[in-house]
């Protein structure tokens, strides 16, 4: 805007009766309002963290028992799962983390039964995300989803396809 410009918006400004000059203000006041509350909404919304997802964990443990009933079992210990939870957990929470550290986790599952028993011993967990932003709780597909990158997805992806895990993250 140039400087004649503002000149003349205040010109006009100045030149309205004083009724007048209160109804702009609380109009001016109003827009910016409901411009503030819409914008303030949609970035909340965005931010707002997924529902947790109990079913993944709830069907995960059904299939580790289906699996189980078909010969195929856990090659790790509960404690091993546990630990490897806790490294996700540990990626997840930090704001950069080495795509190694999350295949490393991956690259110990041997059969679908291990997967379901990570998802299973993963359950929700709280998860706190880079500068506090979209921080919540969480199921394991979804903390895949929402804080780890698309080929980091295709390579833990891939390293499931080659141990003959037919689970797959979206």
């Amino acid at each position: 805007m140039s400087t004649a410009s503002i000149n003349t918006t205040f010109k006009f400004y100045h030149d309205l009766p004083p009724w007048a000059k209160g109804v702009v203000i609380v109009g001016g006041g109003l827009v910016l309002y409901m411009v503030g509350y819409s914008a303030w909404n949609l970035i909340g919304k965005a931010l707002a963290p997924a529902p947790p997802n109990l079913a993944e964990a709830q069907n995960a443990v059904s299939t580790v028992q289906s699996l189980a009933a078909q010969g195929e079992t856990p090659t790790a210990t509960s404690t091993q799962f546990q630990s490897w939870v806790n490294a996700l957990v540990s990626i997840f929470n930090g704001c950069i983390h080495d795509p190694q550290d999350l295949e490393q986790v991956y690259t110990n599952l041997n059969n679908d039964a291990d997967i379901y028993e990570l998802i299973a011993t993963f359950g929700t967990q709280s998860i706190t995300s880079c500068l506090g932003f979209g921080g919540g709780t969480f199921s394991l597909s979804q903390c895949m989803d929402k804080i780890i990158s698309a080929s980091e997805i295709e390579n833990v992806n891939s390293i499931l396809a080659t141990k003959g895990i037919t689970f797959r993250f979206a």
